[in-house]
């Protein structure tokens, strides 16, 4: 019983010795914080630059995050990056074995001087967060800001949309600092020099940042004196658009709907579709000018797209076609007014090279000998006419009587003959002309529409043939243009 009683009374001893060593350990790590915070203090200006800090110079850092959005028609840039900056006191610097073993010390935002770094450029500040300083054992005293989202305006070029590339060059400068107070240079110990960081990059979809991002950095000297005025860091953010959403949606639709306002010349003049299939072609061309086009690139004719003027000669091309159509509707139905083919034409249509055209020649038919034959019945039916006609005034002359009164009726019933004669030989006339012109009618018209197929075949021919050299035409152009 007393043995164990002396245990416990020396495990108490123990654990007492501990609390207080532990106790005893953090008042001394507490104190060591407090003086490593009041000689951080007493040393580190707050207002002014530092009187022994490294070569007067200021290293920035940013590391790109996202591209957050491209407005076109504002030719405005979104992006989130982290941005900050640091600077080197020699005096600053302690060994963090004299301070239990601690190597950076945090403070709020402001607590030392922080030179003014100005972001040049910038329309909106839609984020940013407050900022920290971080002094390290080294003297290098870090001023961060944890994130930071800015909208800048960008001047964009859509030649070759949309395989278009942008240069957006974003811009930091000292400007707000007063006079050569500090110079921005690049630290020579960046394992890449002039490059941002991309390692936390999260690509865009419809945008991909082309790499290597790199900044540069250019000194103005004030014009009086010579002296270094402030200094300025250009960095040139390329960002290339990928051109699979508007190539599946645009373009391919587009040029797919031009070569099909071709087959217009295919279509047949008797099913009465064919003003209303190109009509209904040239107006979609508009509309995706109008709507696409425009609601996706900005409204400056300085930076009007490649695709856009060829939409213009598409449409212009489109609407040609119609007005061929309408002309080859004319030479369809020009049959049924009579009008006669000339002799050049008659010898083009009996051409044998219209296979080449899968149109059969034209060759003598029956519909051409029945017109002669009509023709000839109609005027051996005026003779017959005539003949009876004079064999019945021979037949009234020889019964005439004798005495004067029968003389004077017969007279009157003479000219009374005679004129009934007169008007029925205009009718006669007139009924042996009607089935001529039927019949010549019936043989032209089908001349008229085979003049109207050939001049579908050739339209047809000469617009692909335009059609396909203007597509790939843009292509070309496009691919020999777009900078590698």
């Amino acid at each position: 019983m007393l043995l164990s009683e002396t245990a416990l009374f020396f495990c108490f001893i123990f654990l007492l010795i501990i609390d207080l060593e532990l106790v005893r350990s953090k008042f001394a790590s507490q104190n060591q914080e407090e003086k490593l915070v009041n000689f951080l203090k007493s040393t580190l200006t707050v207002h002014s630059p530092h009187q022994d800090m490294l070569n007067n110079s200021v290293f920035p850092e940013l590391d790109l995050y996202q591209v957050v959005n491209v407005n076109e028609n504002l030719e405005q840039l979104t992006v989130k990056y982290f941005f900050s900056y640091y600077y080197y006191v020699t005096s600053a610097a302690w060994n963090p074995n004299d301070f239990n073993g601690v190597n950076k010390m945090t403070f709020e935002a402001n607590t030392f001087w922080s030179p003014e770094l100005v972001n040049e450029g910038v329309i909106e500040d839609v984020y940013s967060t407050n900022g920290n300083q971080i002094v390290f054992s080294d003297g290098r005293i870090v001023t961060t800001h944890t994130l930071t989202i800015f909208t800048y305006s960008c001047k964009m070029e859509y030649a070759l949309f949309p395989f278009d590339e942008q240069n957006c060059p974003m811009y930091i400068s000292s400007w707000g600092s007063n006079g050569n107070q500090f110079t921005v240079a690049i630290d020579s110990s960046d394992p890449v020099l002039g490059e941002l960081s991309l390692s936390h990059l999260n690509e865009n979809p419809q945008w991909q940042v082309r790499r290597p991002v790199e900044y540069h950095i250019k000194t103005y000297r004030d014009p009086r004196t010579d002296e270094p005025y402030y200094d300025l860091i250009r960095v040139d953010l390329k960002l290339k658009r990928d051109p699979a959403f508007f190539l599946s949606i645009l373009v391919f639709p587009s040029f797919g709907v031009y070569i099909l306002s071709t087959f217009v010349f295919i279509l047949p003049v008797q099913s009465g579709e064919k003003i209303t299939f190109a009509s209904a072609n040239l107006l979609a061309q508009v509309l995706t000018l109008g709507t696409e086009v425009a609601n996706n690139l900005p409204r400056s004719s300085e930076h009007f797209p490649v695709f856009g003027n060829y939409m213009a000669v598409m449409i212009i091309h489109m609407a040609s076609s119609l007005i061929a159509t309408i002309f080859i509707y004319n030479i369809y139905f020009i049959g049924n007014n009579g009008r006669k083919v000339p002799e050049w034409l008659y010898k083009v249509l009996q051409d044998e090279h219209l296979s080449f055209f899968f149109i059969v020649p034209l060759h003598p038919s029956e519909a051409t000998i029945r017109t002669k034959a009509v023709k000839a019945s109609a005027n051996y039916s005026i003779m017959a006419n005539e003949n009876e006609n004079t064999e019945a005034e021979t037949t009234s002359r020889s019964r005439e009587p004798d005495s004067s009164s029968t003389q004077v009726v017969s007279l009157d019933s003479e000219i009374e003959d005679s004129c009934e004669t007169l008007q029925e030989r205009r009718i006669r006339n007139l009924m042996g002309e009607v089935p001529v012109k039927i019949a010549e009618k019936d043989n032209l018209a089908p001349v008229w529409m085979k003049c109207s197929v050939l001049a579908d075949r050739i339209c047809f021919c000469l617009y692909l043939i335009v059609a396909t050299c203007v597509v790939a035409s843009y292509f070309v152009t496009v691919l020999v243009v777009r900078s590698p």
